[in-house]
């Protein structure tokens, strides 16, 4: 409860009743003037209160799905040992761009009338990517640290080889490797991959929410 209002009984009597969620008590024959402004205000913060859950829940169960996606196709380039194919690599970014585009479509259809602003459609694509982002960082920072630890050392040689190619004194290398060194541990490495995210989340969900958006026709045109 959260506030009253009155409502006339009697002749110049006023009793207080008190105004419950959408729930309106009224004595007498009719509802005061107060008591539908009060009902009508509480209907109008429980559909707000409604929307700001449901692309909250939306974000959170499609984040969890493609990360989740992501997870199982980073395992299988281990299993075929393509995990340093970095073309492959970049194939999870597909696979996140489709969570945030299913996941928004699903969001829009949930609103009345269908409509969805650009304002809505970026945060829907961008939650659902960053949820997806700190799961896949997770399973990242335990298949370092646990499961495939000698990538480090792979990655080193990698480094190594791309460094020679270019034909640099054997102290060039050794610099460059010693860089590269202070990059690939397990936690630098999930900070900078968080990032990574947070960053491709951003400018994917800026483009894909020009296709997602739905204008209301009724809506003023100053709306995004």
């Amino acid at each position: 409860s959260f506030r009253t209002w009155g409502s006339l009984k009697g002749a110049g009597r006023i009793r207080l009743t008190r105004c419950k969620g959408t729930k309106i008590k009224a004595n007498g024959k009719g509802k005061s003037f107060f008591s539908y402004v009060c009902g009508e205000h509480a209907k109008k913060m429980n559909i707000m209160e409604e929307k700001k859950t449901s692309v909250a829940a939306n974000a959170l169960n499609y984040g969890l799905i493609t990360g989740a996606v992501i997870i199982v196709y980073n395992l299988l380039l281990y299993i075929a040992n393509l995990y340093m194919n970095q073309a492959l690599g970049w194939v999870a970014y597909l696979f996140l761009v489709g969570g945030m585009v299913w996941g928004t479509l699903e969001y829009r259809k949930k609103l009345e009338g269908g409509f969805l602003t650009y304002g809505q459609a970026f945060s829907s694509c961008f939650f659902i990517g960053m949820i997806a982002g700190i799961l896949a960082i997770i399973y990242m920072f335990f298949y370092v640290k646990y499961i495939n630890p000698g990538i480090v050392n792979e990655i080193m040689e990698q480094s190594r080889q791309k460094l020679q190619e270019k034909n640099l004194t054997e102290d060039q290398i050794e610099a460059g490797l010693e860089w590269t060194r202070k990059f690939t541990t397990p936690g630098i490495m999930t900070v900078f991959g968080l990032i990574a995210y947070a960053f491709f989340s951003a400018l994917l969900g800026l483009i894909a929410s020009i296709f997602l958006k739905k204008v209301d026709p009724n809506a003023p045109t100053s709306a995004l």
